[in-house]
């Protein structure tokens, strides 16, 4: 359990850094590390778990590879969408609390087979599932849940 009004909180979620994150273009391992520790700001009489902690880096991380492949698909760069489907597809063996949710692990499974299949809808709905940067604000649903049913 982690205290949120530790003196040394931004340190220790430092130190929480899962090594094997490959990360995206244009993201920084500090710049990473700075989200993170913002999003887990000192509080008093809260507490959070490492896993949490651990959750968030991947989910920035994660939003990350979903919006660099509805950007590169956008802009046509093919090399860019196929690097970052091999790390989408990727996040499917990370080691944080996503392996640990059946639900998580079939969600991710999903945006997987839409970035390998290049079905841009799909990868929208990632964006809009993980709220993103590059989601529309649309709310597909019909197509998550006729993909999620299909597994």
């Amino acid at each position: 359990m982690v205290d949120l009004n530790q003196p040394d909180l931004s340190p220790y979620i430092a130190s929480l850094y899962p090594e094997y994150l490959t990360l995206p273009p244009g993201l920084t391992r500090d710049d990473l590390i700075l989200q993170v520790q913002t999003l887990n700001p000192p509080m008093e009489n809260a507490t959070t778990f490492d896993i949490n902690i651990v959750g968030t880096y991947e989910e920035i991380v994660y939003c990350g590879w979903v919006d660099e492949w509805n950007r590169a698909e956008a802009q046509g760069r093919t090399a860019d969408v196929a690097t970052a489907t091999a790390e989408i597809v990727g996040a499917l063996d990370w080691h944080g609390p996503m392996t640990q949710s059946p639900d998580g692990i079939a969600t991710r499974q999903v945006f997987a087979t839409a970035a390998t299949d290049t079905d841009v809808e799909g990868m929208q709905v990632a964006a809009q599932f993980h709220h993103c940067s590059t989601a529309d604000g649309s709310a597909p649903t019909e197509w998550f849940s006729d993909h999620y049913n299909q597994q």
